[in-house]
């Protein structure tokens, strides 16, 4: 009888130890999950901006090699950039309209 009550209150004191422990120790295993998924998340936003920056390196080499005339359409085209004494003018897109066919 007393070996059974001894192994009973081993456990209950190993389980109080075991819960106490689980108490202690969530919220920094919490904290610990919630800065591993940001860390995962910067590092996924860090390779989409190298790869943005490997990109604008390339079209930067890209422009550097081509001749003046490129830039310059390339600047009026996406830049909306004229030449001094230039007037510019800007047509507004007629919106697209989808026709129902009878």
């Amino acid at each position: 009888m007393k070996s059974l009550l001894k192994k009973s209150w081993r456990i209950i004191v190993f389980a109080a130890i075991l819960a106490g422990c689980v108490y202690v120790l969530r919220p920094g295993y919490q904290r610990y999950v919630e800065q591993k998924k940001e860390v995962e998340r910067l590092e996924a936003e860090i390779k989409q901006l190298e790869a943005e920056h490997d990109r604008l390196e390339q079209q930067k080499q890209a422009l550097s090699d081509e001749d003046p005339e490129q830039i310059e359409r390339l600047a009026r085209e996406k830049l909306h950039l004229t030449k001094p004494g230039e007037t510019l003018f800007r047509f507004k897109k007629k919106p697209e309209t989808t026709e129902i066919q009878e």
